[in-house]
C-alpha cells in the first residue's frame, strides 16, 4: 500500500530542497486549472478572480500532495523536472497570476528556454500544515546550489515584499553567500497589468539601448517602501520562522541567550538592514536616473547615511558614464576584464559581431578551467542521475542530456569562447566549482558513474588536502560545438584542438594527469585509441607531467594481493597486450585521425613502449609501497587495514538494538508483521534494500558489507556472547526470548556475534568456500574468543534447533571446551513455564525421551552440500555417537539447572528434600538419573505439608494434581477434601482463572483484565474490595454447557464469586486454554484472619478487612438492604463499642450500633447506627465516636432478610445479565433524552425486568418524599457511557463492556434520564398506572434529525478535500498559533447542524459557557478530520480554536444562543484579550487547571450519572 506515494516522499527527501525546479510551461497549466478550479469550487475571500498564492497552496496544492508526502513538483513532474536556475522571491498574498505573468516575461526578455525552470517555495517543498522546513537548512541549500544564476524579486502592489521576513532574509541570503554571483531582477505589474522587469545585468544577448528603454517602464514606487526597511519589524506567518530566520542573521544559527529586537541590541540588524537597502534603493536609483526624476534622485540621497549615500552615487555615476552594461558573459564570474566599448558603439553592433569582444582574456581562461573534484563527487551524481533516468549510467549516456541537448548545463548561455549560445559544461559552474585545473584526467567515455566515483573517492582518501579542478573533455570540452562540427562533417578536423600543438600545450600547463582505469585484467583504457595517445604524449614529456594511475577501491586491493602474491608472469602478460594499432574510437572519423598522427610521426611500436613503460613504472611504484624497505607508512596502512577486518570479525550487535531498532527496520522492509529471517536474509543483510548496500566492507575493501559494520560505534563493538539459532525462526519468537533473557541478566551488556547479522551476506558464496575449507577452525576460533554461547531454542517438544547441523555442530563444539565456552540455553517466555511446569509435575519421562532422541545423523542443513561436509567433518572426528553424546550431555546439564532453579523457588520442598536426605548437592552430583525421585519427594512434601496421605496420591505427579480437580470427588472424607482444595491453591496461586482449572470453593481475587470498577454500587465501594479483596468460587457455567453450583448462571464462560470483603455475589468471565483472559486469578490462602486484623492499628482499618455478611437495612430514610462486618473485634478499631451497643448521642437520641461498613465519601470504614425512629442505618457525622458517644446498654441486633425490606430487590443486575442485554436489544421506540439526544429504546417487559426492579415500561410512578412522577421508559445505551467506553479503550485501559441501562422520565424534565441507584431506593417509588409510552422526538424537529453517525461519516469522507483558506488562531489554552480552517457555511452546517460563528453552550455547563463553531481541520494528532470550537466562559478565554473530545455525543445537548459572532471579530477580541485563569482579585476555585486527559480518563471509570458534570468540567 502506497509504495508509489512513499517512494516520491523518500526521493523528494534525498534530494533536498534545491534539487528540482518547474518550468514556466508548467506553472501555465497550473494556473489554467486554478483558475477553473477556483471558480468551481467559490474559493473565499479570491480578490479581482486572481487567487494567491496562499490560497493555491492551502485549496489546490496541499489536497494533492498530502497523500505522498511530497512537493508539488515531484508527484507532478518527477520525470521531467530539472535543478531550477532561478529562485523566485515573493510574498504569499500576491496573486498566482501576477507571479506566472512575471516569470513569463523574464523567460521572453532573457531569451530563455521552455525549459528553464524556476525554485518557487509553494510548488518545490512539500506544502503540509504538519511539515516545518527551517531556514537554516532551506537557504543555503536551495541559494547555495552550483546551477542557480540569480534571485527574482516580485514586488507586488501592495508592496508586502518588503514586510515579510522570508522575503527580506531570502534575498539577503542572496547577497551575502560566500563567492555570490547571484544576478538580481525585479519584477513588477505596469498600471496596464503588464509584467515589467529590472536586473542588475544584461539578459541574453540584450543591448544596453534595449535594456534601459525596458526598465523605463519600471514603477519606481515599488522600489519605495512605505517604511524604513528595517528585518527585526518585519513579520512571518510562523512565529518560530521569524526566529529563526533573524537568528540566521544575529549568529549563523547558534541560538542566543535573548534575541534582540532593534539594530541597537545587534549590530547584525544594522548591517542586514543596510545591504538590503543598499541593493534595493540602488535599483530605485538606476529607474530615477533613466527617467531623469532628479526629486527622487535628491530624496534618495538626502535620507541615506554615509556609507549608503556613497554607494548611491557611485550607482549614478555607473549608469550616466558611457559604456554601462557591456553584455557580461553569462557565466557565474567573469574571468577577464571586458573590454570598455562605447555606447555609440555598442548601438551600431548585431548580434552576430558580439563574438568579437570574447576574443581576448576571457577565452583564454575558459579553456584553462577545470571542474572542481568536489563538484564532480557531491552535485555532479544527482544531476547524472535525474538526467539518465537510472542509477549507473554511463558518459556515453550523459551526453546528451548534460552536455550537448536542450536540458544540458550549458544550454542557452553564452560560450565565453566565440560569444555564441550554448557552452561548456565547466562554463556554467559556479565561480567556487570552476578554477584553473590542477589536473587533467585520462580516460573512457564508456565508464559508468558509479566507478567513476568509487575511484575519485579512492583518490580523495589519499590526497584529502589537495583542492582539485580536474580538465576533463567531458566538462571542458564545448560539446555543442564538436556537435555542431561532426553535422558538418568537418572531415579530420577534431574540434576544440585535441590534438598537436594546443593539446600538447594544455597539458603542460597543467602538469599531472591521472590515468583512470576501470580494472587491471582487461582494461577498457588501453582499448580506446584517445587514451593511449593521451598517456603516450604525457610520456613524451617526463620531468614536466605527472602521471599517476588510479583504480577503484576493489582493484587496488586486487592488484596488491597479485603482487603480494608474487603473480608476476599474469601482470607481464597484462602489459604485452597494450598495442595502439588494436585500439578503437567512439567515432571512426577520430580513430582515422589518431592513427594516422602516430603512422606520421613516432609510428605505432614507439607509443606501444611508451605506454607500457610508464604501466611498468606504476608497477614499480605499487611495489615499493607494499614490499620496498622503505615505506613503513604503506605497511602501517596496511596493518592498519588488516587490523580493521580483523576487528571487524569479531563484532557483535548490541542486544539493544535488536530489541529497540531491528524490529521496527525488519517489519518495515518485510511488510509483515512476523517475518522469518530467511524472509528477511534477501531484504535486510543483501540486496538493494539491506543495511550495508553500497558501503564498503572493512574485511575486503569491497562495496557492501555486512549489517554489523553499518551499524554505529554505539551498537557494533567486541562480541560477548554467540548465539547459535536457526534462520527458519520468526521474529516474534526470537524477539520474546531475548527480552526473557535480558529480564534475567538486566545488568549485562550483550553484544551478541550472529551469523546473520555480523557476516557479509553479499559474499555468501565466498563465505561457504571458506568454511569448506577451514569450518572447524573458523568455528573454534570465533567460539573461543567469545567464550559464551546462547542456544535459542523455539521449543522443547519438537525443537527446530536439533534438526539442523549447523546448530546440533555448534553446540558440540562448543562441548568440546567446557572450560572455555559457557554454553546458556534459552527458550521464550510461553515455553521456558511450559518447562516449569513440567518439572513441577514431575513430567521427567518426556524430557528425558526428548533428550535421548537426539541424533546428528537426522540433522539437515539448507545446503546439500554444507550438510555433506559437516557430516564428513563429523566422521573424521570421532563419528557421530561422540557428537550425540556431546550434545545430550549439554542439553542434560542445562535441564538440572532448571531443576535447581525451580528448587530456589520452592523452599519448603528443599527443606523436605535435605531432611529426607537427598541434599541439593548430591542432586547436582547425580543429575538427571534422580528427577522422578525428586518429582516424587516434592509432591510428597506439599501432601506433608497439608497433612494428605501419600497412599491417596499414588502414581500421580503434581501436573496431574494441579489440573485434574476431579480427583477432589475420589478423597474418602470432607478432611481430605478441604486439604485437597488447599493443595491445589497453593499450586495454582496466580494463575488466570480458566474453565479447566476452576472448583468450587476456590478463593480468586482481581486480575489484570478485571474491569469493573466502574460498576460499584451508591457509595462507590468496589464490589470486590479491591486490589487485595478474595472472593469464593460459588458456581460456574462451562463454555461446553457444564454447570456447577447451587446457583444457576444462565450464560456460559461465566464464573460466580461471593466476595469476602462486601459480601456481594457477582458473575465474571472465565478465560480457556484458547482464549487467554484474567478478569480473575487464583489467590493466595491468607493468613489467619484473626492475626491479620489484630495487627491493625485503631483507626486504621480499611476495606479489604471487612467481613461484610449481616444483613440489615440502610438508610435513614426510604431504607434498603446491605451488608455490615459485625465482628465485634472489628468494630473496635473504630471505636470502643460492640454490635448491639446501645449508645446515646448529646442530645439525648439513642441509636443502636449495627457494624462497618465502607463510606466511599471519606474513604474510610466507619460505624453505621440505627437511631430510634429512623428507617434504617445511618451514619453520625461528629469526627470521634468514642467522644460524642456514650454507651447506656447492650441488645441483640435482629438481622434483616432482604424479603422484609420493604420494596427490596434482589439485587443490581449482574454482569452477565447486563453484556447479555447490551447484546441483544431491539429497538422499538425513538424517545428524547433529557441531554436533547433521541435515543432508540426497547420496551420488552422481559429486558426491563432483567433489571431486577418491579416495573414495566409505560409505569407512571410517585415519589413519596416530594409527590414527584416520573415514567419508566425501556432499556437503552447510554452514549455517555459508551463514549467513556470507546476512550478507555483508545487509551488501552479496559472499561465495563456494556453501556444498557433502564431509562426513566421524571415530570419535571425534557426527556429521559437515568436513575442507575434506583434498585437500592425502590421502596421510595410506587406505581400509580401504566400508560402506554408514545414516541418523542422533542420540539425541534430539525435538530432532533441530526445524527451523529450520520455526521461522523460525512467528517470522515472530507479527508484530503478540506479547502482550508480563513485563518484562525489554533490553542486551546493560553498560548496560539495561527492555522487555517476551513469554513464553508454550507458544508460546515451540513455536518455540525450549525453555521460557523454560531454561539452555543451546554446543557450541564457553567452559567456564561460560550461555545463557538470555527469549522474543519485535520487533527495534528492523527490527520483526522475534526471540528474545531472556540470556547470561553466567564474565567477565562481560550487564545485559539480547539477540538472537544466526542462532540458528537455531547451535539444534542448544545443550544443555539441565536447570537452569530463574525469571525474575524472574534481573532481581534480574542487577540486584544490576553487570557487569563480569573477574574482579577479572585482566586482560582481548585481542580479547574485539571489536564484534558486527566478529565478524559476518569470518564472511563466514572458513573453514568457523573458523566454530565465531568463533561462540563471537560468544557470548562
Amino acid at each position: 500500500m502506497g509504495t508509489a506515494a512513499s517512494t516520491k516522499a523518500k526521493r523528494s527527501k534525498q534530494q533536498g530542497p534545491g534539487r528540482l525546479g518547474i518550468t514556466i510551461q508548467q506553472l501555465e497549466e497550473v494556473e489554467k486549472e486554478v483558475q477553473k478550479r477556483y471558480k468551481n469550487e467559490c474559493w473565499s475571500q479570491v480578490v479581482d478572480s486572481k487567487p494567491s498564492v496562499q490560497q493555491v497552496v492551502k485549496n489546490f496544492i496541499q489536497p494533492q500532495t498530502k497523500v505522498a508526502k511530497c512537493s508539488y513538483v515531484v508527484l507532478k513532474f518527477d520525470q521531467t523536472a530539472s535543478p531550477p536556475r532561478w529562485f523566485s522571491c515573493h510574498p504569499w498574498s500576491i496573486s498566482h497570476n501576477s507571479l506566472v505573468l512575471g516569470l513569463r516575461h523574464l523567460v521572453g526578455r532573457r531569451h530563455e528556454s521552455e525549459s528553464t525552470s524556476f525554485w518557487l517555495a509553494a510548488y518545490c517543498l512539500h506544502q503540509s500544515d504538519d511539515v516545518h522546513h527551517s531556514p537554516h537548512v532551506i537557504l543555503p541549500a536551495v541559494l547555495g546550489a552550483r546551477q542557480l544564476q540569480g534571485i527574482i524579486v516580485h514586488v507586488d502592489s501592495h508592496r508586502e515584499v518588503w514586510k515579510r521576513t522570508w522575503c527580506l532574509s531570502e534575498m539577503l541570503a542572496a547577497f551575502s553567500l560566500e563567492e555570490s554571483d547571484l544576478k538580481l531582477t525585479f519584477v513588477a505589474l505596469d498600471e496596464s497589468g503588464c509584467a515589467v522587469s529590472l536586473s542588475d545585468h544584461l539578459m541574453g544577448t540584450e543591448l544596453e539601448s534595449d535594456r534601459r528603454s525596458a526598465e523605463t517602464k519600471f514603477p519606481l514606487s515599488c522600489l519605495e517602501p512605505h517604511e524604513e526597511i528595517k528585518i527585526h519589524k518585519s513579520c512571518a506567518t510562523r512565529e518560530e520562522d521569524q526566529e529563526a530566520l533573524l537568528q540566521l542573521i544575529i549568529c549563523k544559527g547558534e541560538r542566543p541567550p535573548s534575541l534582540p529586537r532593534s539594530p541597537k541590541q545587534c549590530q547584525a540588524y544594522e548591517e542586514a538592514n543596510t545591504l538590503l537597502r543598499m541593493k534595493i534603493e540602488a535599483a530605485a536609483m538606476r529607474v530615477a536616473v533613466l527617467v531623469e526624476d532628479r526629486k527622487t534622485q535628491d530624496l534618495l540621497l538626502g535620507r541615506a547615511n554615509d556609507e549608503l549615500r556613497a554607494a548611491l552615487k557611485k550607482s549614478r555615476e555607473d549608469i550616466e558614464m558611457p559604456g554601462f552594461g557591456i553584455p557580461d558573459r553569462n557565466v557565474p564570474e567573469p574571468r577577464g576584464k571586458p573590454p570598455e566599448v562605447s555606447l555609440s558603439q555598442v548601438s551600431e553592433l548585431q548580434a552576430t559581431e558580439l563574438s568579437e569582444f570574447w576574443t581576448g582574456s576571457d577565452c583564454k581562461s575558459s579553456k584553462q578551467l577545470g571542474a572542481g573534484l568536489e563538484y564532480l563527487m557531491n552535485e555532479f551524481p544527482v544531476q547524472a542521475r535525474r538526467a539518465a533516468r537510472e542509477d549507473n549510467p554511463t558518459f556515453h549516456q550523459l551526453s546528451e542530456p548534460l552536455a550537448k541537448g536542450e536540458t544540458g548545463l550549458g544550454y542557452n548561455r553564452t560560450c565565453p569562447r566565440d560569444g555564441r549560445l550554448h557552452c561548456s559544461i565547466v562554463d556554467a559552474l559556479s565561480a567556487r566549482d570552476a578554477k584553473r585545473a590542477s589536473l587533467f584526467l585520462s580516460w573512457c567515455w564508456g565508464y559508468r558513474l558509479q566507478m567513476y566515483l568509487d575511484t575519485w573517492k579512492e583518490w580523495r582518501q589519499r590526497n584529502p588536502d589537495s583542492e582539485a579542478f580536474v580538465w576533463q573533455c567531458f566538462f571542458c570540452n564545448n560539446q555543442y560545438r564538436l556537435e555542431e562540427a561532426k553535422q558538418a562533417k568537418n572531415g579530420g578536423k577534431v574540434a576544440d584542438e585535441s590534438l598537436g600543438d594546443i593539446f600538447q600545450g594544455r597539458l603542460l600547463e597543467i602538469g599531472q594527469m591521472v590515468v583512470m582505469l576501470d580494472n587491471f585484467d582487461q582494461p577498457k583504457y588501453l582499448e580506446r585509441i584517445w587514451c593511449v595517445y593521451e598517456m603516450y604524449t604525457a610520456a613524451l614529456h617526463p620531468g614536466k607531467v605527472k602521471v599517476e594511475i588510479i583504480l577503484p577501491p576493489d582493484q587496488a586491493a586486487r592488484i596488491k594481493r597479485k603482487l603480494k602474491g608474487r603473480e608476476w608472469e599474469e601482470i607481464k602478460s597484462k602489459l604485452k597486450e597494450v598495442d595502439v594499432e588494436k585500439a578503437t574510437a567512439h567515432e571512426p572519423e577520430d580513430e582515422k585521425l589518431v592513427k594516422a598522427h602516430i603512422n606520421e610521426g613516432v609510428g605505432f611500436k614507439k607509443v606501444n613502449e611508451k605506454v607500457r613503460k610508464t604501466m611498468m613504472d606504476w608497477i614499480g611504484q605499487q611495489m615499493t609501497s607494499i614490499l620496498g624497505e622503505d615505506c613503513e607508512d604503506e605497511v602501517e596502512a596496511f596493518e592498519v587495514e588488516r587490523e580493521r577486518a580483523e576487528k571487524s570479525k569479531r563484532l557483535g550487535v548490541r542486544l539493544r538494538y535488536l530489541l529497540k531498532v531491528f524490529p521496527g527496520q525488519a517489519q518495515h522492509v518485510s511488510n509483515q508483521e512476523n517475518p522469518t529471517f530467511h524472509e528477511l536474509g534477501n531484504s535486510l543483510a543483501c540486496g538493494p534494500s539491506g543495511l550495508g548496500y553500497n558501503r564498503y566492507c572493512p574485511r575486503d575493501g569491497k562495496l557492501h558489507c555486512s549489517i554489523v559494520d553499518a551499524l554505529s560505534l554505539d551498537d557494533a563493538q567486541k562480541a560477548s556472547h554467540y548465539l547459535s539459532w536457526c534462520w527458519d525462526y520468526c521474529l516474534q519468537m526470537y524477539l520474546d526470548s531475548w527480552a526473557q533473557w535480558q529480564l534475567q541478566n538486566p545488568d549485562d551488556e550483550a553484544f551478541v556475534w550472529q551469523d546473520f547479522f555480523c557476516n557479509n551476506q553479499y559474499r555468501l558464496l565466498e563465505a561457504f568456500h571458506l568454511q569448506h575449507q577451514e569450518a572447524d577452525r573458523l568455528l573454534q576460533d570465533r567460539l573461543l574468543g567469545i567464550g559464551q554461547m546462547v542456544v535459542m531454542l523455539d521449543n522443547f517438544d519438537q525443537p527446530k534447533y536439533l534438526e539442523r547441523i549447523w546448530c546440533v555442530y555448534e553446540m558440540y563444539t562448543a562441548a568440546l571446551h567446557p572450560g572455555k565456552v559457557k554454553v546458556e540455553i534459552i527458550l521464550p517466555p510461553d515455553q521456558a513455564a511450559r518447562i516449569k511446569q513440567k518439572i513441577r509435575g514431575g513430567e521427567w519421562q518426556d524430557i528425558r525421551k526428548k533428550v535421548q532422541e537426539v541424533n546428528v545423523v537426522n540433522a539437515k542443513a539448507s545446503k546439500p552440500e554444507d550438510e555433506e561436509m559437516v557430516k564428513a567433518h563429523i566422521r573424521e572426528d570421532g563419528g557421530f555417537d561422540k557428537v550425540n553424546g556431546k550434545v545430550r550431555s549439554t542439553l542434560m546439564d542445562w535441564i538440572q539447572q532448571q531443576l535447581l532453579s525451580f528448587l530456589d523457588e520452592q523452599p519448603e520442598a528443599t527443606d523436605f528434600l535435605r531432611t529426607a536426605g537427598l541434599s541439593v548437592d548430591r542432586l547436582e552430583a547425580q543429575g538427571i538419573q534422580t528427577l522422578e525421585a525428586v518429582g516424587d519427594r516434592l509432591l510428597q512434601a506439599k501432601l506433608h505439608k497439608w497433612g494428605l496421605a501419600p497412599h491417596l496420591f499414588e502414581g500421580r505427579s503434581e501436573e496431574e494434581v494441579r489440573r485434574d480437580r476431579r480427583i477432589e470427588e475420589s478423597l474418602p472424607t470432607q478432611e481430605d477434601k478441604k486439604k485437597f482444595r488447599h493443595l491445589r491453591q497453593e499450586i495454582l496461586a496466580g494463575e488466570a482463572v480458566v474453565e479447566e482449572l476452576v472448583a468450587l470453593e476456590m478463593l480468586v481475587s482481581r486480575g489484570s483484565d478485571w474491569c469493573y470498577d466502574a460498576d460499584s454500587d451508591d457509595d462507590l465501594t468496589p464490589e470486590d474490595g479491591g486490589p487485595q479483596g478474595v472472593g469464593r468460587v460459588v458456581a460456574w457455567h462451562s463454555r461446553s454447557g457444564e454447570k456447577v453450583g447451587a446457583i444457576q448462571i444462565p450464560r456460559s464462560g461465566w464464573v460466580k464469586v461471593q466476595w469476602q470483603v462486601t459480601g456481594y455475589t457477582r458473575s465474571y468471565r472465565m478465560g480457556t486454554s484458547e482464549y487467554a483472559l484474567a478478569e480473575l486469578v487464583f489467590a493466595a490462602i491468607p493468613d489467619q484472619e484473626e492475626k491479620t486484623l489484630k495487627e491493625v492499628p485503631k483507626g486504621e482499618i480499611q476495606l479489604h478487612h471487612l467481613r461484610c455478611s449481616f444483613g440489615y437495612k440502610c438508610g435513614t430514610r426510604w431504607a434498603h438492604y446491605a451488608l455490615f462486618d459485625n465482628r465485634p473485634e472489628a468494630c473496635e478499631k473504630v471505636a470502643a463499642l460492640k454490635p448491639g451497643d446501645v449508645v446515646e448521642d448529646r442530645d439525648g437520641d439513642r441509636s443502636v450500633c449495627i457494624g462497618l461498613k465502607y463510606n466511599a465519601d471519606k474513604k474510610k470504614v466507619d460505624l453505621w447506627f440505627h437511631c430510634e425512629g429512623r428507617d434504617g442505618a445511618g451514619l453520625f457525622t461528629h469526627a470521634d465516636h468514642n467522644v460524642s458517644l456514650r454507651r447506656v446498654s447492650h441488645k441483640r441486633v435482629q438481622e434483616a432478610n432482604r424479603k422484609e425490606v420493604e420494596g427490596a430487590s434482589d439485587g443490581e443486575i449482574d454482569h452477565d445479565e447486563r453484556e447479555w442485554v447490551g447484546q441483544n436489544l431491539k429497538p422499538t421506540l425513538r424517545y428524547l433524552s433529557k441531554s436533547g439526544q433521541v435515543l432508540h429504546f426497547d420496551v420488552r417487559d422481559e429486558m426491563v425486568r432483567k433489571f431486577k426492579m418491579p416495573y414495566k415500561s409505560g409505569d407512571v410512578l410517585v415519589d413519596k418524599a416530594d409527590g414527584e412522577k416520573m415514567t419508566c421508559i425501556g432499556v437503552a445505551s447510554d452514549p455517555m457511557r459508551k463514549l467513556a467506553t470507546q476512550h478507555g479503550r483508545r487509551r488501552g485501559r479496559r472499561v465495563t463492556g456494556s453501556v444498557a441501562e433502564l431509562w426513566f422520565h421524571v415530570e419535571t424534565s425534557d426527556g429521559a434520564g437515568l436513575s442507575p441507584k434506583m434498585h437500592k431506593a425502590l421502596s421510595r417509588f410506587r406505581v400509580l398506572r401504566n400508560e402506554p409510552v408514545v414516541e418523542m422526538l422533542g420540539a425541534a424537529s430539525s435538530r432532533d434529525s441530526w445524527d451523529a453517525e450520520t455526521a461522523v461519516g460525512l467528517l470522515q469522507s472530507l479527508q484530503g478535500s478540506l479547502q482550508c483558506d480563513y485563518c484562525f488562531p489554533r490553542g486551546a489554552g493560553e498560548h496560539s498559533t495561527p492555522d487555517w480552517f476551513d469554513v464553508r457555511e454550507d458544508l460546515v452546517e451540513n455536518v455540525v447542524g450549525f453555521k460557523p460563528g454560531t454561539v452555543l453552550n451546554i446543557r450541564g455547563t457553567p452559567p456564561g459557557t460560550r461555545l463557538t463553531l470555527i469549522g474543519f481541520r485535520t487533527d495534528p494528532d492523527n490527520g483526522e478530520v475534526g471540528v474545531w470550537w472556540h470556547h470561553e466562559d466567564f474565567e477565562r478565554v481560550h487564545a485559539g480554536a480547539g477540538m472537544v473530545p466526542g462532540w458528537e455525543h455531547m451535539r444534542q445537548m448544545m443550544r443555539d444562543t441565536g447570537e452569530r459572532v463574525n469571525l474575524d471579530e472574534l481573532k481581534q477580541r480574542i487577540a486584544g484579550k490576553r487570557p487569563t485563569l480569573g477574574r482579577p482579585g479572585s482566586e482560582r476555585p481548585t481542580g479547574r487547571g485539571r489536564a484534558i486527559e486527566e478529565l478524559l480518563s476518569q470518564l472511563a471509570d466514572a458513573e453514568p450519572g457523573q458523566l454530565e458534570e465531568l463533561f462540563g468540567s471537560l468544557m470548562r
